[in-house]
């Protein structure tokens, strides 16, 4: 992985002469008379020409502005998916500029165009925040070649991860930022390969400053050629974790006051923003708690045996409510007394419990397998998505999460073993540790074979034995099956 930052201080300005995305009608006879592509012959489908293009936009009130632009040949109905998008959009955030061809060649072997229609566009709320906007081009069929173009505008700053690789091949793909000198970046990039096209530099006069001379931006661009397909693997993490993509990071804001607004500085100042933003400095209410808990618990000299009946008590008082993160504030005696929450209300209150009854306890931070690597090479926040609880008992480590009735002590979710989570020390200073969970998994087969007396028959058994994980998986199968015939 390669990293690089782009640098920018700017005043108040106005943009202009902007790339567009490329318009349609990019079509050959060659692209529709393609059968096959020779270097990946198993491909359903096959990206021709991909681009996308990111810039503050005058036209729509400075806003960040992602062109995107596509042409895809579809080999067989297997393919037939890529002619649905599906866009997922934050608050605030809009879908324009739609538009899309489908070709196809008729029985005089002349090029067909057939436009989409925009009232085909469909929107559905998924959350309080999220929309999906999906349109699925028309006329669809083996041999056919679909292109279409977009524009996300948003009133965010963040820039979305261009993923050059996905599960079909591409013979180009391109990015490309003209950032005004007022944002600064980290960027990362993730290729085992050397970029095709590849350039940074400043663009001079594409800021109009009012009353003064017209300011510089910054140009990055990006490109690949000949993309091989991404396979998965079992077992695999994050897919995004060894695709080919290109990664932004916020760093600063200056205003038109030339006051500068730090994002991530340092991992000191990380630390102390997840502790605000996501725990809202409720860490240390513990004396509220002490007296919650029954007598019973708190009596209990040894501390791994104390530290066991509370998780256990807590496990059983608390339900999870599926979300990693919530958007409420979080208020110690409201997660206790209304006994659910998302991850990390429950493990910021099994945190603070611990503590409450002197079991040394830390936060930590973490990003769960699906969401992929969190990146050390420079502080962010943006790649944790979840939360468990590290404590220290007899100089022994222990990683403890309170959503999952099934789990043990010393066992985490196993969509937590992703590498290493950021222990938030408030007092002697973070750092990073592996997540593991404190047994073993392990499946294990007993296989019987018996012939009878005759041996013209052969009889067989078999039996498994689970622990850790497999047990869990099981468990989780069949409790609700046998406590339903009890």
């Amino acid at each position: 992985m390669k990293i690089f930052v782009i640098v920018c201080c700017l005043l108040s300005f106005c943009m202009y002469s902007q790339k567009k995305p490329p318009n349609l009608g990019r079509i050959n006879i060659n692209e529709l008379t393609l059968n096959v592509y020779q270097k990946d012959t198993t491909a359903n489908a096959l990206v021709l020409e991909e681009s996308g293009y990111v810039f503050v936009d005058k036209e729509n009130n400075y806003k960040f502005r992602r062109d995107v632009y596509r042409r895809i040949k579809i080999f067989n109905n297997t393919g037939y998916d890529k002619a649905t998008i599906t866009l997922n959009t934050y608050k605030n955030e809009s879908i324009k500029n739609i538009k899309a061809i489908t070709y196809n060649l008729d029985t005089s072997n002349k090029i067909e165009k057939i436009y989409f229609s925009n009232d085909k566009v469909y929107k559905k709320q998924l959350s309080e925040d999220w929309h999906e906007v999906t349109f699925t081009l028309p006329k669809i069929q083996n041999g056919c070649v679909i292109e279409y173009r977009y524009s996300v505008i948003s009133p965010y700053s963040k820039i979305d991860d261009w993923k050059f690789q996905s599960d079909i091949p591409k013979l180009k793909s391109d990015f490309s930022t003209t950032i005004p000198r007022n944002w600064k970046y980290n960027i990362r990039t993730r290729s085992d390969r050397k970029f095709d096209r590849k350039n940074t530099y400043v663009k001079k006069n594409c800021i109009e400053i009012p009353g003064a001379e017209a300011g510089d931006c910054f140009k990055v661009t990006y490109g690949l050629d000949n993309i091989p397909a991404f396979k998965s693997e079992d077992y695999m993490l994050a897919k995004k974790n060894y695709m080919y993509r290109l990664m932004f990071e916020l760093i600063s804001y200056t205003n038109i006051r030339g006051l500068t607004t730090k994002y991530t500085k340092t991992w000191k100042h990380t630390d102390k923003t997840l502790r605000k933003r996501f725990f809202d400095n409720q860490v240390t209410k513990t004396r509220f708690l002490k007296n919650k808990f029954p007598d019973s618990i708190k009596k209990i000299v040894d501390d791994l045996k104390r530290a066991k009946t509370l998780y256990k008590h807590l496990q059983n008082k608390l339900f999870w409510n599926q979300k990693y993160w919530s958007k409420e504030r979080l208020k110690i005696r409201e997660i206790y007394e209304q006994n659910s929450g998302s991850a990390d209300a429950i493990n910021l209150l099994l945190y603070n419990a611990l503590n409450a009854l002197n079991i040394k306890s830390y936060l930590v931070v973490l990003s769960t397998r699906k969401n992929g690597k969190v990146t050390k090479l420079h502080p962010s926040i943006s790649d944790f998505n979840y939360a468990i609880v590290k404590a220290t008992i007899n100089n022994e480590t222990y990683f403890l999460d309170a959503t999952d009735k099934f789990l043990s002590f010393g066992e985490v979710p196993f969509m937590c073993l992703n590498g290493e989570g950021r222990v938030l020390d408030f007092d002697n200073g973070s750092y990073w540790e592996d997540i593991t969970s404190k047994d073993s998994s392990t499946l294990r087969y007993n296989i019987d074979f018996r012939f009878n007396e005759e041996f013209d028959e052969l009889h067989a058994s078999i039996k498994s034995r689970e622990k850790g994980y497999y047990a869990i998986k099981k468990e989780k199968k069949y409790l609700p099956f046998l406590m339903k015939n009890i």
